[in-house]
């Protein structure tokens, strides 16, 4: 999937929104005072597990598949099956832009969504947020391997499928069209399953994994909203696949399970599986509240009984 200028534009555009959505959170006095400070405002949950080592090492095959997929799953021309399934047809006779020019424009937006997705949960939540804003260069750090790992995951299963799989692109039906797509068969066969889908809902799964048990935002409704804003931005994405006529229905479905299994699922069972309220800081000045064990003695009496009576908190 190329690098386009588009990209750079929205990181852009992502990293000034965040910085304005920060900076309006804590009132002036608050800022000046936070700047002068050095501890960290946010720290990894303690019930959270860091990344271990066999992490880094699947990462590591993942990564190392990645680079050594031409000779692990050689690409290869020609198709192995052609044709939609169950609802495409009908999917695409009423989504799919009527015009080349409408298909590019489907094709381009879905990308800008796409490269917005990549980079948010790492160049904006992990570096800008976490790293710069809260000063904790270890939840930084902690969520960019997390990151890494899910899409190095997503990179390696969409490639080995798309491959092995060959399924020719919608597009094709209409190759010998006036103003028809590119046909080459080299990316003409790699329908199944959608990349784009799988890469746009891995970074939303990652947003809304890391927004569930980190306050990035403060805690509350901003990191709720910033995962609904992230689903709705890769379902738009993954949408305009078949407007564009780049994929079948269902080729965008399991792209998008696939995204969330590596996005979501994945990091939530490794890192945030479990069970107590999501993670907030203490309040500056505040303190942790007395949870210690509390035991107490009382005289107890009644008619024909004199004691005492234990009682206590925990």
């Amino acid at each position: 999937m190329p690098v386009r200028p588009q990209a750079l534009t929205v990181a852009l555009l992502l990293c000034g929104a965040a910085a304005t959505t920060i900076a309006s959170a804590a009132p002036p006095a608050q800022a000046v005072e936070s700047v002068m400070r050095t501890e960290p405002r946010l720290s990894w949950p303690t019930r959270a597990p860091r990344f271990r080592a066999a992490e880094y090492a699947a990462t590591g095959l993942f990564v190392g598949g990645l680079l050594a997929k031409d000779l692990l799953v050689p690409q290869k021309k020609g198709f192995r099956w052609t044709g939609g399934v169950l609802f495409d047809d009908a999917v695409r006779d009423r989504l799919r832009a009527d015009t080349p020019e409408g298909r590019r424009t489907a094709d381009d937006i879905s990308d800008v969504l796409n490269y917005g997705l990549l980079a948010y949960p790492t160049l904006v939540d992990a570096g800008l947020v976490a790293g710069a804003y809260h000063r904790s260069p270890e939840v930084a750090l902690q969520m960019s391997l997390i990151n890494g790992q899910s899409y190095a995951l997503t990179g390696l299963v969409t490639t080995v499928v798309k491959r092995l799989g060959r399924r020719a692109r919608p597009y094709t039906q209409e190759c010998a069209e006036p103003g028809s797509p590119d046909c080459n068969e080299n990316v003409a066969n790699e329908s199944f399953f959608s990349g784009h889908a799988a890469v746009a809902f891995t970074g939303a799964g990652l947003i809304c994994a890391h927004h569930r048990k980190l306050p990035l935002y403060g805690g509350g409704a901003a990191d709720r909203i910033a995962c609904g804003a992230a689903l709705a931005a890769a379902g738009a994405s993954a949408a305009l696949r078949v407007v564009a006529d780049k994929h079948h229905t269902t080729d965008v479905l399991l792209g998008a399970a696939v995204g969330l299994a590596s996005g979501y699922v994945l990091p939530t069972l490794l890192h945030y599986d479990y069970d107590d309220e999501p993670y907030a800081p203490l309040a500056d000045g505040e303190v942790p509240p007395d949870v210690s064990p509390t035991v107490g003695v009382m005289p107890s009496a009644g008619p024909g009984y004199l004691g005492v009576q234990f009682g206590g908190g925990f």
